[in-house]
């Protein structure tokens, strides 16, 4: 039988049997430890984690990254019973329930159960027993969990979310994912939205209640911004882009400085603050926000000038508008500045959206890269910023959006 003692203690049994042949107690690591839980699982070892935690074992699974796959593991309770008139010292019959009232009861169709069982047939020693229960386990319920379908399957309600930071997604990182799938996983994951759209996808991601939180603002097709000669062509191409995205609700628009191409920083700096003028009436007429976007000019984007906070914030306030802020990556930032959480508590109120990445790499956001995502996260929240906060990073591992569910846990504060 397995059996759960107090939620508040460090560790608890996580296999009792009690009976004529004896007593078994075998102590489990604590849960709050990702490595632990999900060695749990692994072993078929469910109910002991099957319940509704106390708060410090949830925040031990965000903080670790593995809440995601704890909740999706979880969509059903595995329970193996028996009464103490089922067991002697010559046989030990085992029933195993399995019902839809565990930790991820989110997910199950209320009310759904299945029992079966099996036994031990000799004069079975302690240790006899636990192999056989365990054996029995691991055949039993699998076997089960096969035959309810109906309690592995999501039932389409997001998973739930703090909501002190708006998380989004880009979609280019996960473009081998069908755009509907993807849709579906974005809101089952509990995010709010979908980054760096073009109009075409826009109703598609609004028909599954998500936000196109960040639009593509034209592709760059004019050339760019710090070049005078393209202004004509950016105001006509920037125009129309921010109708539509008004007309479909779209919060937001990007927009690029372009490289130096031996260009003085001072005259790119002069150039843009000119061109974004021209664009401010127009979005600030629509209620819609462009976000100038901060990228590395030392592995990735060689020669590009924005490459530095210091020269966007200073484009902005010159800008002077509510509605032209600054794209804030936080991957692009640490290769160029570092420094970045005292950075964005220092410019906060000029910046309008957050990009994500691990470095190096821009890969996974967890303990791989050199990035302390939950703290940021934590500063980006405590300075009310109610803006976006899209996740831009590359998954490198075989499940794509399982990196993404982790990702999602670690900013969930």
């Amino acid at each position: 039988m397995y059996n759960r003692e107090s939620l508040e203690q460090p560790s608890h049994a996580r296999l009792r049997l009690r009976g004529g042949a004896g007593n078994i107690k075998e102590d489990a690591p604590p849960s709050v430890v990702c490595s632990n839980a999900l060695r749990e699982l692994e072993q078929l070892r469910y109910d002991p984690l099957n319940i509704g935690y106390h708060k410090g074992v949830l925040d031990g699974w965000r903080a670790g990254g593995c809440m995601a796959e704890v909740e999706q593991r979880l969509r059903c309770r595995f329970r193996p019973v028996y009464s103490e008139a089922s067991v002697s010292r010559v046989e030990v019959r085992v029933a195993f329930a399995v019902s839809s009232d565990g930790f991820g009861n989110l997910y199950n169709k209320p009310g759904i159960s299945q029992r079966s069982g099996d036994s031990c047939n000799s004069a079975c020693t302690a240790t006899e027993i636990r192999g056989t229960i365990e054996a029995m386990t691991r055949r039993s319920l699998i076997s089960l969990a096969a035959s309810l379908p109906a309690m592995g399957q999501s039932s389409g309600q997001p998973m739930p979310r703090k909501g002190r930071l708006k998380q989004s997604v880009s979609r280019w990182c996960f473009n081998k994912i069908p755009m509907e799938d993807f849709c579906r996983e974005v809101k089952r994951l509990g995010l709010v939205g979908i980054d760096l759209l073009g109009p075409a996808d826009w109703p598609v991601v609004q028909k599954f209640d998500l936000i196109p939180t960040l639009g593509s603002g034209g592709g760059g097709k004019t050339g760019p911004l710090n070049r005078k000669e393209n202004h004509d062509a950016i105001e006509k191409q920037f125009r129309d882009a921010i109708e539509k995205a008004a007309a479909a609700k779209v919060p937001n628009l990007i927009i690029m400085s372009g490289n130096r191409a031996g260009m003085s920083d001072a005259e790119g700096l002069d150039n843009c603050v000119a061109g974004l003028n021209r664009i401010k009436p127009i979005a600030e007429d629509k209620g819609v926000t462009i976000v100038l976007e901060l990228l590395n000019s030392k592995v990735d984007h060689k020669d590009y000038m924005c490459d530095r906070t210091a020269w966007a914030v200073e484009a902005i306030k010159r800008v002077n508008s509510p509605r032209i802020k600054v794209l804030y990556d936080i991957y692009h930032m640490q290769i160029m500045e570092g420094d970045v959480i005292r950075t964005i508590r220092q410019n906060i109120q000029y910046i309008g959206h957050f990009h994500t990445g691990g470095n190096p790499g821009r890969h996974e956001i967890d303990e791989t890269q050199e990035l302390n995502y939950r703290a940021i996260s934590q500063a980006i929240v405590e300075t009310g910023f109610s803006g976006y906060f899209a996740h831009e990073f590359v998954p490198a591992r075989p499940d794509p959006l399982k990196s993404l569910a982790q990702a999602v846990d670690i900013c969930d504060v």
